[in-house]
């Protein structure tokens, strides 16, 4: 049957399906863009607060390695002798970083230098020494044989005894020092390989037939005997650690140029009286990623310049130029202000780094004799650059970046020698 032309449908006409939708596409386009600055502020305190983290990391690591500048444990009463072109600390400012380029523009960072004999990290046992129970070193008067310098070390652990063995293995040098006479010695080898497991090794050591440090014992053949049980010190003698900002490529994203990041880093090698080199056996440590600079300043007494002298507070104060060498940029640069400082404030009694009182074996270790505080300034940026970050950023992109500081005065800074 027809359906009766008086009878009424009901339904949406077609204008008021457009009005609905057009309601629809302006409710949900604000909702999209609440959506979307939600998202962007996500990523931004996610970046930000991930810089954060970076930076206290970094600068706990540094405080730590720092703390070790200028250790000396071969010799407690003369400073090695630093050379004027690699001296026992420091700062190179304002270092070419290669292919380090923002918006075309060369970036700059310092590096930073130290000596130290670096321990290994944990203190062994003597056990047992020339098959004797009393584990004696070398009875008065009597000449040195090769059963005289064998000593059973308890390293604790097995992975301290595989140190013990990795370093000899790298062919680094690796001294041990028994603590109860303060007596050094190199040791040249391992009796026998060190078994899976094993935390208890014999090390052959060298013939330590003359004295050539007052802090190893009496000249000749007359040392004291170690006791068994005393605590063993093993150590990398002369070593000098680098800090300085270097492109890796460790970026995953393909669509980064190259995947270089910006990276500070930490090389380590033996002591040369003519440069740094990095020792290929030691791995490059990476200290943090995505480090956009890295600034170093030293002070003779910070508070005091603070309130009198405040632009002088941290040296370097005066510009040094970019890629200068150790001459302009540290002895010249850097020294010269801190050396201004010390003028002004006589820090431990002395107004100079080149002062006869301060010279110890070489004018190198002057800051084994004089307290100085370091400023290191660390500027990280995010993973990411985007445009919320850029002053103008309907045109451009750029990072977010966050500055810390660590302000420390070395452990060994001003610690005379005996």
């Amino acid at each position: 049957m027809a359906d009766s032309p008086c009878r009424t449908r009901s339904g949406f006409t077609l204008v008021e399906m457009m009005i609905a939708l057009v309601f629809t596409g302006v409710l949900m386009a604000g909702m999209a863009g609440v959506f979307r600055a939600d998202v962007a502020n996500a990523y931004t305190t996610s970046e930000r607060t991930g810089s954060l983290r970076r930076n206290r990391l970094a600068l706990d690591l540094l405080y730590d390695d720092v703390n070790s500048a200028g250790v000396f444990i071969q010799d407690l009463t003369s400073a090695p002798a630093f050379s004027s072109a690699n001296p026992g600390f420091y700062i190179l400012p304002s270092q070419s970083v290669a292919n380090f380029t923002v918006d075309g523009q060369q970036q700059y960072a310092d590096q930073l230098f130290f000596y130290m004999d670096q321990p290994l990290p944990f203190i062994g046992t003597l056990t047992a020494s020339n098959g004797a129970s009393d584990a004696r070193n070398v009875s008065t008067g009597t000449a040195y044989n090769a059963a005289d310098t064998q000593f059973g070390v308890d390293c604790s652990a097995p992975v301290y005894a595989g140190q013990v063995s990795s370093t000899l293995q790298a062919g680094l040098p690796l001294w041990v020092t028994f603590m109860d006479q303060w007596d050094p010695r190199a040791v040249t080898g391992l009796v026998a390989p060190v078994a899976a497991g094993a935390q208890v090794i014999t090390i052959q050591t060298g013939a330590d037939t003359t004295s050539a440090y007052t802090s190893r014992g009496y000249a000749g053949n007359e040392h004291f005997p170690h006791n068994q049980n005393s605590a063993v010190l093993f150590f990398i003698p002369g070593q000098m650690v680098r800090y300085s900002i270097q492109m890796l490529k460790l970026d995953p994203n393909p669509s980064t140029p190259n995947s270089f990041l910006p990276c500070l880093v930490r090389d380590q090698g033996t002591y040369s009286g003519s440069g740094f080199t990095p020792n290929p056996n030691l791995p490059q440590q990476v200290i943090t990623e995505n480090v956009s600079a890295f600034r170093c300043w030293i002070s003779s007494a910070p508070a005091w310049l603070a309130q009198h002298q405040p632009n002088m507070t941290w040296a370097p104060f005066n510009a040094v130029g970019n890629d200068q060498g150790v001459g302009t940029g540290w002895t010249n640069g850097v020294l010269a202000d801190f050396n201004t400082q010390l003028g002004m404030t006589a820090a431990a009694g002395v107004t100079s780094t080149s002062a006869p009182a301060v010279v110890s074996g070489s004018g190198q270790a002057w800051f084994r004799s004089i307290p100085a505080v370091l400023r290191l300034d660390i500027t990280t940026r995010t993973a990411l650059a985007r445009s919320e970050y850029s002053a103008t950023p309907s045109t451009s992109t750029a990072y977010a970046t966050i500055t810390q500081s660590l302000i420390v005065e070395p452990r060994n800074f001003g610690l005379p020698l005996y």
